[in-house]
This record gives C-alpha cells, structure tokens and sequence, in this order.
C-alpha cells in the first residue's frame, strides 16, 4: 500500500473517530434530559446530528477515495416517507457504513438503524451514537435478542417514527473461516453449498417482520445485494491503510408485505429462497460485473448527484468548523476538559448498566405517564 493511502486510511479513521467522539459529548450529550420531557423532540434533534456525521462519512470517502457507487433495481424513491427491512448479504465488515451512499440517495440517512453486535455499543464515541441513535444490539442469545428487538420497536411505534431497519440474517460477514463454517453446516442439513453467500439464519427476520407488521411499521422489505466489482475493505484494518472500494455496487428489490408470506416457516422458506438466489446473482455479476437487470441503466442517473454533492460539502463544512472549535475550547478551558471526563465516564457507566437505547425506550413511557 503506497503512503498517501496509508495516511489517507489513517487520517478517514482519526476523523471519524475525533467527531463521534466529541460529537456524542457535545452535541448528544446535553440533549440527553429533554428525552424525558419531550422524547420526539430530543429524537428529531438527536436523529439530526447524527444524519449529519452519517453524511460526512460517506462525504469522505467518496470524495477523497472516489469510490464509484452503482445502483440498480428497484430502490425506493427518497421523497418516500415509508418505514422499511432492509437484508442484505454480509460481504465484508464494513458493509453497514457503505449503505450510506444507498440511503443517501433513496433511502433515508436520518432514520437508517442498523441492527448489530451488542459488544459494538461499547465502543468510544461511535458506540455511544449508535445508543443514542437507537440502534438494535444483538448478541446471539435469542431471547434477549428478541426483547432488544421488541424495545426498539415499540420505542419507534410510540413515537410514529418510520426507521428504516438493515439486518444482515447471515449474521457475519464473508470469510473463508465463515465459508468453511457454512458449507459444513449445508453438507450436514443437506442444503445447498454457496460460494458467494453464507447460509442465513432466519430467526431474527422472521421476528421483525411479524412485528412490524403488528405495529404496522412495515411499508416494504428492500432486499439488497451489495458487490464489489475490483476490490473491498474486509474490515476496519483495510480501511485505517486506506484500502476502499474502487466501485460498490447495490442491486435493490422491493416487496411489499401482501407479497410475502404470514406464517413463520412460510417466512423462513422465503428469506432462504432470497439467499438462493443471491448466491447465483452474484455468481453472474462476478463474470459479467454486473448485475443481470443492468440494462435498466444505473439508477443514479435519476438521483441528482448536484444536491447530493451540495449535502456533502455542507457536511464536510459543518464537522471541520466543529473540529477547529474543538480543540480551541479543549485549549484554552479546563472546565471543559473535565466536562468531557465527565460525560465519557457518564456515557461507559450508563451503557454499561443499563444501555442508552433502553434509556430512551423507557423516557417514552416515563413522559406518556407524566404529562398525560
């Protein structure tokens, strides 16, 4: 790897990290005690801070990487104000933060809610956005999983907010210790063995879309296919040596819920069906690098790349003026640098014991029975 995509990789990851970071502690932070007076407002306030760091992540490295992204298919129209599932297959680690370029052109940045490894909320400054943001913690224990799902839900339903929820059913990404895994696991339920896909694991999707449809939050269910054309950030090593994507590629199906099935064996067969056909699309896009429906044009040609560059400038505008505030007052006040302390420490304790998403999920109710 040359330097300049060393000190690229190096540089993407210090300011990602420097504005989660201090982002969560002045600008999540302080909006934290409204959420037990007004909890649809501190989530409009909340959700708008963190559009805008999501924007700058895409900002940086489409613009200094010039990573080319290419949508096909059928993506939902970005002045749709619909509430969505999103499964996608788990090529690499860092698949959740390149949606990013999808959801800024069709989808929804602000109410993008990514379902995840508990172990991940713990994290300094990124972690602590992702509770703020409400975001769905999942450790492989299912019957606390389905309590975390079951929370972020019922939060969301109370508040009539419309998230847009990406779930990875494969559970992992793609690895050849995670291929080996799931052909062993296919050759012993006698299933098909996938060379582009993992086997995917049908609980959690099931649930989900069960529930949303009882809380009627599912206006659709996006499947998409994500690829990379030339090469790929596995993970976050790749990316702190500046190993992006030359291309990422997204090809987008819509379902509405009439199409798909009710009962639970019923879903399981059809997300499975889903992933069947993944791993043969895939097999033809990696011969032909391109998906098969590819004569439908590339559907950025009817985003308009204008605003979206006018959003990423402003983004990029937004965090630098925030960066240099920063470290002036960090500079010149001590009362501020115990202030930091103050709220890193407040932000493991209240993670750790009890989890900011839940705190939230609970304010909704704590401020329904006080000012009823």
């Amino acid at each position: 790897m040359e330097a300049r995509g060393l000190a690229g990789g190096v540089v993407f990851g210090l300011l990602l990290f420097f504005t989660s970071f201090f982002g969560s502690i002045f600008l999540l932070a302080p909006l934290l005690p409204i959420t037990f007076i007004h909890p649809k407002w501190c989530r409009r306030l909340m959700d708008t801070m963190i559009f805008l760091w999501k924007l700058y992540a895409v900002a940086l490295y489409e613009n200094l990487y010039h990573v080319k992204v290419v949508i096909t298919g059928h993506p939902i129209p970005s002045h749709q104000d619909g509430s969505a599932l999103i499964v996608m297959n788990h090529r690499t680690r860092m698949d959740w933060m390149f949606l990013f370029s999808y959801q800024v052109r069709y989808g929804s940045l602000s109410r993008y809610i990514i379902s995840l490894k508990e172990i991940l909320k713990q994290v300094p400054g990124g972690g602590w956005a992702m509770q703020c943001s409400s975001f769905i913690f999942l450790n492989r224990r299912w019957e606390k999983d389905r309590a975390a799902i079951d929370r972020g839900l019922d939060y969301f339903s109370r508040l009539n907010f419309r998230p847009q929820i990406l779930l990875f059913p494969e559970g992992t990404d793609l690895t050849p210790d995670t291929c080996a895994r799931s052909k062993i696991f296919a050759e012993k339920n006698q299933l098909p063995v996938y060379q582009y896909v993992l086997h995917p694991r049908t609980t959690g999707f099931v649930h989900f879309v069960q529930r949303m449809k009882e809380a009627k939050m599912l206006d659709s269910v996006l499947d998409i296919t994500i690829a990379y054309p030339k090469s790929c950030a596995q993970n976050e090593g790749d990316i702190l040596i500046g190993k992006f994507p030359e291309e990422i590629h997204f090809d987008v199906k819509q379902y509405m819920p009439s199409e798909l099935p009710c009962e639970s064996q019923d879903l399981r067969d059809w997300c499975c069906a889903r992933w069947s056909d993944k791993d043969k699309w895939l097999q033809d896009y990696y011969q032909k690098q391109h998906f098969y429906d590819a004569d439908q044009g590339n559907n950025n040609d009817n985003v308009n790349e204008n605003i979206t560059q006018i959003l990423f400038y402003f983004a990029m505008i937004f965090w630098t003026l925030f960066e240099v505030f920063v470290v002036y007052i960090l500079v010149l006040s001590p009362v501020v640098r115990w202030y930091c302390v103050t709220c890193s420490i407040l932000f493991v304790v209240l993670g750790k014991k009890w989890g900011i998403e839940c705190l939230l999920a609970e304010s909704v109710k704590i401020s329904s029975d006080i000012f009823k």
